[in-house]
């Protein structure tokens, strides 16, 4: 995957009671919530840094109510809010009769959309290249997060100042995007898609690691449905290119893939070597 720190935050008590049965025998233990009663789960992720990979630890209750904070939940109410009016606005640029078809899989209660913390560690000094060609020179950089489109609706992403954003073009470069502690990125993901058939697609992006002095920092909050919810393409647009399914069944087609590989060539109705671009 790449070096990183990450901090995950699971934003309903639906999600957070099947994460928690994952690494506790008593769920309860991980779970909290704030005076607006939104719960969130918090896992502190070391990967591919030292010795050993995984978790490395778990936040105690005490700091989970640190990281609880006003703060918090209302940055992930604003953000979630934000996602719900650009969804609407696709919709609406789709000329689709029901203008809240995407954004309600996000407003779901049962939502599974989580909120999520990297850290990158400043780069050695010799490792200073930005190399825009499709194969990466493992000699010149340093990878934070490998190539790879979100799986989910919709991501809305903000950073530091820090540089090491990269999204890849139709033709296979990749180009730098430039920080901007001010600004929102906003990432398609698959399962949008496979919603609109095609006429929205995933953004292909990773993170290499070039400054030496700065961290960088970023912070994503990934829009999904509920897991039972069916993604579907829509009717009106011809011809059908995906399958449908549940979100579910994508998560668990997703975990069986390595990060870089193209998911939705599993759910296509018609067998491509590669991830379409309109």
């Amino acid at each position: 995957m790449g070096e990183l720190e990450y901090l995950l935050l699971q934003t309903n008590p639906h999600s957070i009671s099947q994460a928690s049965n994952s690494i506790s025998a008593n769920p309860a233990s991980f779970r909290v919530r704030d005076g607006h009663d939104l719960a969130v789960v918090f896992l502190y992720v070391r990967i591919g840094i030292g010795t050993g990979t995984g978790t490395e630890g778990i936040f105690t209750n005490y700091y989970l109510y640190l990281f609880c904070s006003c703060a918090v939940n209302d940055y992930i109410q604003s953000v979630r809010g934000l996602a719900c009016e650009i969804l609407d606005l696709v919709a609406e640029g789709l000329w689709v009769p029901d203008k809240s078809v995407f954004s309600s899989l996000i407003r779901d209660v049962q939502s599974d959309s989580c909120f999520r913390l990297n850290h990158y560690p400043p780069a050695p000094m010799t490792l200073n290249k930005w190399d825009p060609s499709p194969s990466l020179n493992t000699a010149s950089s340093r990878v934070g997060f490998g190539e790879h489109s979100d799986p989910q609706i919709l991501t809305i992403l903000r950073s530091n100042d820090v540089e090491g954003l990269q999204i890849c073009t139709h033709d296979e470069l990749w180009v730098p995007v430039p920080p901007d502690p001010n600004q929102f990125c906003v990432f398609v993901g698959d399962a949008l898609q496979a919603m609109t058939n095609g006429r929205f697609v995933s953004a292909r992006h990773r993170v290499l690691i070039t400054n030496s002095v700065k961290s960088r920092m970023s912070m994503m909050y990934f829009g999904a449905p509920p897991l039972n919810a069916w993604i579907s393409p829509l009717p009106d647009h011809k011809p059908i290119l995906y399958k449908s399914f549940t979100w579910g069944e994508f998560k668990k087609a997703a975990y069986s893939l390595r990060l870089g590989d193209y998911r939705l060539n599993l759910f296509k109705t018609r067998t491509i070597d590669k991830a379409p671009w309109y």
